[in-house]
């Protein structure tokens, strides 16, 4: 991510789909040295999957990976390409994926869902409403440069009230 602006918008497309997904959001933060990069802490995922409560919760947190690469790439599509080839996100979504899938997933298997999830997350990211979240948490941390949970959730609150 080449500015704070980037990494602003990619930190908040993490928190506003973790609320949109009910998953509670305890900090976001960029980092201080050049604020190129960030992170967002949410409620820990499940380890397994062994009933279907869990493997909602499991789909949620892949939404939630993979939102702060979809709110990027709205912001610059460039900046995506280039990072999103190793990404960390993109690990931790292809993680999450194999738990769902249990033994035997193929890299390529797991390739091809986390880019099917990327396009979910990419429809929800990019609706107006919820973009208008987004812009609102994205232009707070740029300014603090630490959100508590408490924090994101009165800026969501407040950005989807008016729906």
């Amino acid at each position: 991510m080449a500015n704070p602006s980037i990494a602003a918008y990619h930190e908040a497309g993490h928190a506003v789909m973790a609320m949109l997904c009910g998953i509670r959001v305890l900090r976001v933060a960029l980092k201080f040295e050049y604020a190129t990069a960030g992170s967002t802490e949410t409620d820990d995922a499940p380890r397994m999957a062994h009933n279907q409560a869990e493997r909602e919760l499991l789909e949620k947190h892949v939404l939630v990976s993979l939102a702060g690469s979809a709110a990027q790439s709205r912001v610059n599509s460039a900046s995506l390409k280039l990072m999103f080839m190793d990404s960390g996100d993109r690990d931790a979504a292809g993680a999450l994926l194999r738990l769902l899938l249990s033994e035997g997933a193929t890299e390529e298997r797991i390739t091809e869902l986390t880019e099917s999830w990327m396009e979910r997350a990419v429809g929800r990211i990019t609706d107006r409403t919820v973009w208008q979240a987004v812009e609102t948490i994205a232009t707070e941390l740029q300014e603090k440069y630490f959100l508590s949970g408490a924090e994101v959730q009165r800026l969501f609150d407040g950005s989807m009230g008016d729906t």
